[in-house]
């Protein structure tokens, strides 16, 4: 009797072992799915703001809360969110011979506009394109403890290099760092694209 229960009590561990691992393996390939071949691409639909890029807003109010005329009160906002959303074509490519890189960067104020009172109505910012093809290059892959692929590329044409890290989540959706050698490093958002097939956005 008493070798009975040992065994029903060893099949039990086993099978839960075996389910687990089971498991397992299968988040990991859930995980790595979008890049299980060296060919892929970024697709940034948002930029992560620096606290210097403000959008104005104007708002209305009846009330006699501001110092206005009554009834009516106007007044512009500055108000910096902490993403803008991107046109199309901006990406990151992957292949097993070339990184190209198509981005856009933020390097600060160019002009501001004020009205003859001396109140800021406009403000203008420095926006230029991060353009370049790298076919000097590294590309370490990771799992890390959240169960997201991780990826750390480094490009090293120039005497700066550039590192650009990326973090892919189960659902496709990924967060990208660009650290330029010499420059401040910028975020982006977007998903992956790899062989025809989108992840969800």
């Amino acid at each position: 009797m008493r070798n009975l229960s040992s065994i029903i009590v060893y099949v039990v561990l086993l099978s839960m072992t075996i389910s687990c691992n089971v498991k397992n393996n299968a988040i990991s390939k859930k995980v790595v799915y979008p890049l299980q071949t060296e060919n892929f691409s970024f697709i940034a639909t948002e930029r992560e703001q620096d606290g210097f890029n403000y959008n104005i807003e104007e708002i209305k109010q009846n009330g006699n809360s501001w110092n206005n005329p009554p009834n009516f009160r106007e007044r512009k906002v500055f108000v910096s969110p902490k993403s803008a959303p991107l046109d199309s074509g901006y990406k990151i490519t992957v292949t097993t011979d070339e990184l190209m890189v198509t981005l856009p960067a933020f390097y600060g104020l160019k002009d501001t506009k004020t009205s003859p009172s001396g109140t800021i109505q406009d403000m203008t910012w420095d926006y230029r394109l991060i353009h370049f093809t790298s076919s000097d290059f590294t590309v370490d892959k990771t799992i890390n403890k959240k169960g997201n692929t991780a990826l750390t590329i480094i490009a090293k044409d120039s005497n700066n290099p550039i590192t650009i890290k990326m973090e892919v989540f189960k659902d496709g959706k990924t967060n990208v760092v660009f650290e330029p050698g010499d420059q401040k490093s910028t975020s982006y958002f977007g998903y992956v694209r790899n062989k025809n097939v989108i992840a969800k956005k």
